[in-house]
């Protein structure tokens, strides 16, 4: 739902992706400084700004594929990495949940496999 994305998972256990019992999920859209300005082509930075980073909410999706009666809970990050409330995610058959990204209003979620 936004133009620009990249989301990225990073193991926190050191284990690969599918048998990690401990993740990250990392979903960024465009960011800027405050008072950046680029030429009117957007091509060339004009001012470099300062002061806090202004992030775009995420309005995507992010579908948990079943993991073999596995349950997962889904925390946002605070910037200095502590936990928010686990963020409820919508049940969807065939799936272990989808989380709506716009909900932890974070770049940046844990996600724990029981």
């Amino acid at each position: 739902e936004n133009r620009h994305a990249s989301v990225y998972a990073v193991s926190a256990d050191g284990a690969d992706l599918a048998s990690s019992k401990r993740f990250y999920l990392i979903a960024v859209g465009p960011a800027k400084m405050s008072g950046q300005v680029y030429d009117p082509a957007r091509n060339q930075l004009e001012n470099i700004g300062e002061g806090d980073v202004l992030m775009q909410v995420m309005n995507g999706r992010v579908t948990f594929n079943r993991m073999g009666g596995k349950r997962l809970r889904v925390f946002p990050l605070e910037p200095d990495g502590t936990r928010g409330r686990a963020v409820k995610l919508r049940k969807v058959r065939g799936t272990q949940g989808v989380l709506e990204l716009s909900r932890g209003r974070t770049p940046v979620y844990e996600v724990v496999v029981r």
